[in-house]
């Protein structure tokens, strides 16, 4: 399954024309202490002048209907563009062998993960130009319940401004910038909103992403975050297949669908007015 994931992840970074060059570990997803999802990390189709995607399946508000995948040229270059914006406000973070994604809300201000912050009060930074500093954690939810925490540093990067949800619709493209495993740094990746599912404040999207990419933004194709990425499932049980007594060997195991899974953006900003 990782090997599949991350072709599609491979072919969906060089169609935007970016790469990277290090590796990070140690993410785990905001289920591990919830709602038992599995392991992952990981705007109106018409939104900035992008012109028009294939039609999209309208929602029912079930996870099983289809959202059509592919964009048009326009809306990848757009998120080409956009992708290469916020990058110059995204950071990485390590805590020795582990570490994540972050990006700058406010003057000195990181957002992350609470998973990728809870190992230590001050980590590591590089940000995109190259420059090195620490950051101090001064806010998190040690329960995961919201995955965020907010980190203090002296280095100068410029803010993302923050979007709203409810101005999403099913199928709106969505783009994050993080760092997926093996893949390297500063990685753009476009995927499609779905919904949220409120009762675990989950924003699910189908925009790829891998171990490293915790704490990144999710943002429309105007630059606004409505979400900070914090790991993926594969959906509810009746939607798995059943690959139980195969006639064939597997040379590699059947990949079940995964969405991404993102704190909404109006979580974020509840935190933030308490932290700061």
């Amino acid at each position: 399954m990782e090997h599949s994931r991350r072709s599609f992840l491979v072919s969906a970074a060089a169609a935007l024309g970016l790469s990277g060059c290090s590796e990070l570990s140690g993410f785990e997803p905001t289920s591990r202490r919830d709602s038992g999802a599995t392991s992952g990390e990981t705007t109106n189709p018409q939104a900035g002048g992008v012109g028009t995607d294939a039609p999209l399946t309208p929602s029912a508000g079930t996870e099983t209907e289809p959202v059509q995948q592919e964009f048009s040229q326009a809306t990848r270059e757009r998120a080409s563009e956009v992708g290469t914006a916020v990058r110059d406000s995204v950071v990485v973070l390590r805590d020795g062998n582990a570490g994540g994604t972050g990006w700058v809300v406010g003057e000195g201000e990181i957002v992350t993960n609470a998973h990728v912050a809870d190992g230590s009060p001050t980590l590591s930074v590089e940000t995109f130009d190259g420059a090195t500093g620490t950051a101090e954690r001064v806010g998190y939810h040690e329960d995961l319940r919201p995955d965020l925490a907010l980190l203090e540093t002296d280095l100068s990067v410029p803010p993302l401004s923050l979007g709203n949800v409810e101005d999403l619709s099913r199928g709106d493209p969505l783009v994050t910038v993080g760092h997926p495993g093996r893949l390297g740094q500063w990685i753009i990746s476009l995927g499609r909103y779905l919904r949220v599912l409120d009762g675990i404040d989950w924003l699910l999207s189908t925009v790829p992403t891998q171990r490293g990419n915790s704490g990144g933004p999710l943002v429309t194709l105007d630059g606004d975050v409505v979400g900070v990425v914090s790991g993926s499932t594969t959906g509810p049980e009746s939607s798995r297949p059943d690959f139980s007594r195969n006639e064939t060997a597997y040379t590699e195991f059947p990949e079940l669908a995964e969405r991404t899974t993102s704190v909404p953006v109006d979580t974020l900003e509840a935190s933030l007015s308490d932290w700061r």
